[in-house]
C-alpha cells in the first residue's frame, strides 16, 4: 500500500523559524475521537467531519460526534471522508466504502476479485454520483452496490487520485500516463505526462483558484503545474527546501500553496516558504490532509498529534526559543537605534534577527527588574526601574535624584521634558535636574503630556491634571473615571484614550466633550485594559487582560473591529505595547507576542445557523415535528401551543466568540 508506506517515511526537515505561529490544536484531551488523523470534510451544516484511525469524528467548534465498529462501521481505519450535496456521509476504510444516512450505516459489498479493500478518495460530480477509489481501482456508487469503471485506453487498477473541478466533471490520474477527464460518459485525455525514467505517482489534483488553466499535481517527490498541458515543478528554488516525502496538498482562500509532508508541512506566500514544525508551534508529524474550509479556516490533519487550525501569520509569539528564558514576563518595550529592545525582570534584551541577546554597556552593566522604556525625541532609551536610566551609546546613565523611586512610566512634552510616574507621586527631569511636583503624592499608574505645559496622571482615583508643572482641577466630565485605576492613556486626533482596570475604555472628545464608554458588552476580550498604541492605519490596538482588542474610528463614533483572525488569549502588560516597522509588539506575562498590521481586512463570516429540532408539548408529552431541522410545515392544535427549539451557531473560525439572541415571529 504505496501511501501508507510513505507515512513512516520520517525524515528530518530542511531548516525551522524560531517564532511561533498561530494555531490552534485539537486532540483527544478536547474530545478528538483518535490522535491519528487522515481527511477532513465539511457538511452542509458547515460541521466538520475527521476520519481517523480510530473511526470518524464530527466537530462543531465546540462538541465531538463519533461514529466507530460500534455504530456499525466495518473497520475504525479510515482514510477517507466525504460528505455529499444531499447530507450522506461517505467514508472509506480499510475494509471498503461505508455510507451513514438518518443515523444509519451501510457498508458495501466489496468485489471478489481485489486484493486490497482500502479506500483513498471519494467524490462527487454534477450528476451527484458517487465515485471512489479502491486499491486503485476506479469505482462508481450504482444504489447498494459499486460499479467498476476503466478509463478509456489505461491499465485497469492504475487510478491514483480522482477529483471534481467546479464544472462538475470528473477527472482521473492514472499511473505513467496523466490526467482524463469524464465528460458526456466517455474520457478523455485532459493531461498527458511527458516520458520519465521514474513516472510520476499523482496523488493529488488541484486546480488553481483564480486561473482554471493551471493544475497542481502532487506527487510524493513534490509538487508539479501544468499550464495548458506542460508539466513542470513549480518553484523548484522554493521546493528545494522541502527533503521529505510530500503527502497532502492544498491552496488556501488568500491562494497561498500548503504542502503537508512527513515532517510537518510547507507554506508557500509568494516568494517565500516556511516550514511548519513542533519548533514554531505546529508538530513534526506526518501531515495527512491539508483543508480549506468554508469560511476560510485552515485545517490540517496529522498521524499522532490530532488536527490543527491555522491562525493566520498575522501573529507570532517570541518565547524561549528566542532567548526569552522560561518565556519570561516582557513588562517593557521600545525601539533603539531601530532595534527592538525589551525590559524584562532579567534585564534588557536586544532583538538581533529572530533571537534577543542581553543588552548592556561596555562594562557589562544592564538592568533589571523593568518596569516600563520608553525613547525619548533624541533617541535615547529610558529604563524605568528600580531608578530612573538613561541609556545611550555612552553606557547607561543614573538619573540622580530617583534612586529610591520605582519608575513605573515615562512621557516627554513640546519643551523635551522627561515626566515620570511612580508609586509616590509625579517628578520630571529638566537641564539635568529632577525635581517634583507638589500634591500629586499619589499611586500614579501611567502618565502622559497632552500638549503644551499640561500633562495628564493616571492615578487609582481616575485622573489629575497638570498645568505648568503645578496639579490643577481636571476636567468635571472626567467623573466617570475617579473610581479606577487608569493603567494607560493615549492621545488621539480627537481626543483622548484611557485604559481602565475594571471598566475597559473611555474615549474622549475634545469638540463635543463626551466620555464615552466601551466594555465587553461593545466587544472587549476583558474590561481590564493594560495597555494601547496606534498603527501605521490609525487603528488602536488594545491589550486586555484576556487577549487583544481593535479600535478605530470612523462615522463620528469609535468602534470596536471583529479580530480578523483567531488570536490566542494572551494577558498583557501594563504599558508594553509599541508600533514599530508594519508591527504591533506586545508585551505579555508569557513572552512578547507580534501581530501584523499589513494582512487585509477579512470580510466577516457569520456564524452559521443550524435549527437541531422542534418539539411540541401536549398533555406534557414531547413530540418531534422536524428532526434534524427539517422544512416541512406543521400545524399545531389549539392546546399544543408550548415549543421547545434547539438551535446552534456553528463558527469553527471562534466558537467561543458566538453569543445568542433570538426572536419569533407570527401570529398568536
Amino acid at each position: 500500500m504505496p501511501v501508507l508506506a510513505a507515512f513512516i517515511m520520517l525524515l528530518p526537515g530542511s531548516y525551522a523559524l524560531a517564532q511561533k505561529y498561530n494555531f490552534t490544536h485539537y486532540d483527544i484531551e478536547d474530545g478528538l475521537i483518535q490522535s491519528q488523523a487522515t481527511m477532513f470534510s465539511q457538511d452542509a451544516q458547515h460541521r466538520l467531519w475527521i476520519s481517523t484511525y480510530g473511526g470518524a469524528c464530527r466537530f462543531d467548534g465546540r462538541e465531538y460526534f463519533g461514529l466507530t465498529k460500534a455504530n456499525g462501521l466495518n473497520s475504525n481505519l479510515l482514510y477517507a471522508v466525504f460528505s455529499d450535496k444531499q447530507g450522506t456521509l461517505w467514508l472509506g476504510s480499510h475494509k471498503g466504502l461505508s455510507r451513514y444516512r438518518d443515523n444509519k450505516i451501510y457498508n458495501y459489498p466489496m468485489p471478489d476479485s481485489l486484493k486490497g479493500k482500502w479506500v483513498l478518495a471519494i467524490v462527487q460530480d454534477k450528476n451527484n454520483t458517487i465515485w471512489t477509489i479502491v486499491d486503485h481501482h476506479l469505482y462508481k456508487v450504482n444504489g447498494k452496490n459499486l460499479k467498476a469503471e476503466q478509463v478509456t485506453g489505461t491499465d485497469y487498477g492504475s487510478v491514483t487520485n480522482i477529483v471534481v473541478h467546479t464544472d462538475g466533471n470528473l477527472y482521473a490520474a492514472v499511473y505513467k500516463k496523466g490526467i482524463y477527464v469524464l465528460k458526456d460518459g466517455k474520457w478523455q485525455p485532459f493531461i498527458i505526462l511527458p516520458d520519465a525514467e521514474t513516472p510520476l505517482h499523482i496523488t493529488e489534483i488541484a486546480f488553481d483558484h483564480k486561473d482554471p488553466k493551471i493544475v497542481y499535481l502532487l506527487t510524493f517527490q513534490g509538487l508539479y503545474i501544468a499550464r495548458q498541458g506542460n508539466v513542470s515543478v513549480y518553484k523548484p528554488e522554493l521546493q528545494s527546501a522541502i527533503q521529505t516525502t510530500c503527502l497532502s496538498f492544498e491552496q488556501d482562500a488568500d491562494n497561498n500553496l500548503w504542502i503537508g509532508t512527513t515532517n510537518g508541512a510547507y507554506y508557500f506566500k509568494g516568494s517565500n516558504i516556511t516550514h511548519f514544525t513542533a519548533e514554531n508551534g505546529f508538530s513534526d508529524n506526518p501531515v495527512t490532509d491539508v483543508y480549506n474550509d468554508s469560511s476560510g479556516n485552515v485545517w490540517l490533519a496529522t498521524l499522532g498529534s490530532g488536527i490543527f487550525k491555522y491562525g493566520g501569520d498575522s501573529f507570532l509569539t517570541f518565547d524561549e526559543t528566542n532567548g526569552l528564558k522560561d518565556n519570561q514576563v516582557v513588562m517593557g518595550v521600545a525601539r533603539y537605534n531601530n532595534h527592538l529592545v525589551l525590559g524584562t525582570e532579567a534585564g534588557l534584551l536586544k532583538l538581533e534577527g529572530s533571537s534577543f541577546a542581553k543588552l548592556s554597556d561596555n562594562s557589562g552593566l544592564t538592568i533589571g527588574r523593568v518596569q516600563n522604556l520608553f525613547t525619548d525625541s533624541k533617541g535615547n532609551l529610558w529604563v524605568g526601574a528600580e531608578a530612573a536610566w538613561k541609556y545611550s551609546n555612552k553606557g547607561f546613565e543614573l538619573i540622580k535624584g530617583t534612586e529610591k523611586r520605582t519608575i513605573i512610566c515615562y512621557t516627554e512634552d513640546e519643551n523635551g521634558i522627561i515626566w515620570m510616574a511612580t508609586p509616590s507621586g509625579c517628578i520630571y527631569y529638566e537641564n539635568g535636574k529632577v525635581s517634583a511636583v507638589e500634591n500629586t503624592g499619589m499611586f500614579i499608574t501611567s502618565i502622559l503630556a497632552i500638549g503644551g505645559d499640561s500633562v495628564l496622571l493616571g492615578t487609582q482615583e481616575g485622573v489629575k491634571l497638570i498645568v505648568g508643572k503645578k496639579l490643577a482641577a481636571s476636567y468635571k466630565e472626567w467623573g466617570s473615571l475617579n473610581n479606577s485605576a487608569i493603567f494607560a492613556m493615549m492621545k488621539t486626533r480627537r481626543g483622548l484614550l484611557f485604559a481602565t482596570d475594571d471598566k475597559g475604555v473611555f474615549t474622549w472628545d475634545n469638540t463635543s466633550r463626551q466620555l464615552k464608554n466601551y466594555t465587553t458588552t461593545s466587544g472587549l476580550k476583558s474590561n481590564a485594559v493594560y495597555s494601547l498604541v496606534a498603527d501605521n492605519k490609525g487603528v488602536v490596538w488594545i491589550g486586555t487582560g484576556r487577549g487583544i482588542n481593535r479600535m478605530f474610528y470612523a462615522n463620528n463614533s469609535w468602534k470596536i473591529l471583529p479580530n480578523q483572525h483567531d488570536y490566542p488569549v494572551v494577558e498583557s502588560n501594563q504599558n508594553s505595547a509599541l508600533y514599530y516597522s508594519g508591527s504591533v509588539y506586545i508585551g505579555t506575562a508569557k513572552g512578547l507576542s507580534v501581530y501584523s498590521t499589513n494582512v487585509k481586512r477579512d470580510v466577516p463570516v457569520s456564524p452559521y445557523v443550524m435549527i437541531e429540532d422542534v418539539q411540541a408539548f401536549r398533555d406534557g408529552k414531547a413530540e418531534i415535528i422536524n428532526p434534524a431541522g427539517g422544512s416541512a410545515v406543521h400545524k399545531l392544535p389549539s392546546d399544543g401551543n408550548h415549543l421547545s427549539i434547539s438551535f446552534a451557531g456553528i463558527y469553527l473560525r471562534d466558537a467561543g466568540a458566538v453569543t445568542y439572541q433570538y426572536r419569533l415571529l407570527g401570529l398568536e
